[in-house]
């Protein structure tokens, strides 16, 4: 009876790996046969079944974990997954096998308590399961079915519109924020001709978009110390959280309510700011030139410092069950300077490892797992590297967007739109249009803002 017991206990976590469990029903086998002559033939036989029926009972099924100590989840793009391990009350170091349906995929050692595996070899729209397994003698994690994003369409309408009296002076559309298909704003400047055909010197700060057409707001205000003069409104940054809580940096800083336009002339330093990001819960970050950053958090505005002076050029961030990720891209266009990605942390700016050659004008993610990043280059960083995307023309661009890592757009100088469909670039250059500064996306809806002489707005539309 001991050596059964001893059976039992040194081999019961052999159980829940099949691949095991032959090994082992021998080796039972083989200890009884050595004892083969102090024992009857008939005593042998039970006494092997008695073992193999108290492995079989006592221990959990092939399909339960039987170390709920390792846990494994995953997430996915089209062609990858990274898997993330969490061990509690393991002790370590210790060896650890992942498995993707069932065959080997990685073999190594675990030195922490979490850490993160990268699996760039699979094929979009798939389903594959994953397990980590301890070794040797050891247990298993649950199983993870993770299926790969699908290829997103790059079949778009589009149409363009040119706005704007050359006589009068050149506009241009610097900023655009989308609410949805049928409501979106452009900020910048529009010098039009008025009702009788004669110019008008006052600019417009705002295109609203209406889902058919654009139409024309001014915004007047009056700053400290003009002596009750006001001055026309210039829109350089327009962020929208929803149809009632939008705000525009033009002179001063504006927000719309739902009702009115109020002017914030107590928010210095912002009115300048040349990009806008806001997590719809009352904080909203402000950047822009000589490295600006602020933040307006429910009332009170405090300013962050960047650690840079090159313009910060544009802000986007993710706020995921209350984790939030903020990230700017910081470079000088015209000039020379240092080219940096900053993650801002509360009150802390740290810099995010960059190619330090290439500028970087524009920053989007909808996690930390895939990056983009475009000016000097369009980039993609995946598993801490950062990848060029040399399919795509090499021309300044000024601003990436996305629904989901599968559905991304960029666009730039010479009118460069180029939509990534989670494996390929697409380029669209019958919709080139001057020089876009700006661009929003948002489901199905694709809005990219410039000029050149006249105010280009291009609205790009997915038919799928």
């Amino acid at each position: 009876m001991k050596t059964i017991f001893f059976l039992w206990c040194d081999y019961c976590g052999l159980m829940s790996n099949p691949k095991k469990w032959w090994e082992t029903s021998l080796l039972i086998t083989l200890k009884f046969q050595i004892k083969k002559k102090k024992m009857k033939t008939k005593q042998t036989f039970l006494l092997q079944i008695l073992a193999i029926a108290a492995l079989t009972i006592s221990c959990n099924t092939p399909n339960e974990p039987v170390n709920n100590s390792l846990t494994l989840s995953a997430e996915v793009s089209c062609t990858e997954a990274w898997l993330k391990l969490s061990a509690n009350n393991v002790s370590l170091p210790k060896g650890i096998t992942i498995t993707r349906d069932g065959n080997n995929l990685f073999s190594f050692t675990l030195t922490t308590n979490d850490t993160t595996l990268y699996d760039s070899t699979l094929t979009p729209n798939k389903s594959y399961t994953y397990q980590a397994w301890l070794s040797p003698l050891g247990g298993e994690s649950n199983k993870v079915v993770a299926t790969t994003l699908d290829t997103t369409s790059h079949n778009f309408t589009w149409q363009t519109y040119t706005f704007g009296d050359a006589r009068v002076g050149s506009s241009t559309l610097y900023d655009v924020s989308i609410v949805n298909d049928t409501l979106a704003y452009a900020a910048g400047e529009i010098y039009l001709s008025d009702s009788t055909g004669e110019s008008n010197q006052t600019p417009y700060c705002l295109a609203r978009w209406n889902g058919k057409n654009w139409h024309f707001m001014r915004l007047k205000f009056f700053p400290p110390g003009s002596g009750g003069d006001s001055l026309n409104a210039i829109g350089s940054a327009v962020f929208a959280n929803n149809k009632d809580d939008i705000w525009l940096s033009a002179g001063t800083v504006f927000h719309y309510d739902g009702n009115r336009w109020t002017a914030y002339y107590n928010m210095l330093g912002a009115e300048g700011a040349t990009k806008i990001w806001s997590d719809g819960k009352g904080n909203v970050w402000f950047v822009g030139r000589n490295g600006l950053i602020i933040n307006y958090s429910n009332g009170s505005l405090h300013k962050i410092e960047s650690g840079t002076s090159v313009d910060i050029q544009d802000i986007w961030g993710t706020d995921n069950e209350g984790r939030q990720t903020i990230m700017c891209s910081a470079s000088n266009v015209a000039s020379d300077g240092e080219h940096k990605i900053l993650k801002i942390n509360g009150s802390k700016v740290e810099q995010v490892e960059w190619v330090n050659s290439r500028r970087t004008h524009s920053i989007w993610f909808d996690d930390t797992n895939s990056i983009f990043s475009c000016g000097g280059g369009v980039y993609i960083k995946k598993h801490r590297i950062w990848i060029e995307q040399t399919s795509l023309p090499l021309t300044y661009t000024r601003r990436v967007r996305g629904n989901a890592k599968n559905d991304v757009f960029v666009v730039g100088d010479f009118g460069l739109v180029g939509h990534y469909n989670g494996t390929n670039w697409k380029t669209y250059p019958e919709a080139a249009q001057g020089l876009f500064y700006s661009m929003d996306y948002k489901k199905r809806i694709m809005v990219a803002a410039g000029g050149s002489d006249k105010a280009i707005l291009l609205v790009m539309k997915n038919l799928k």
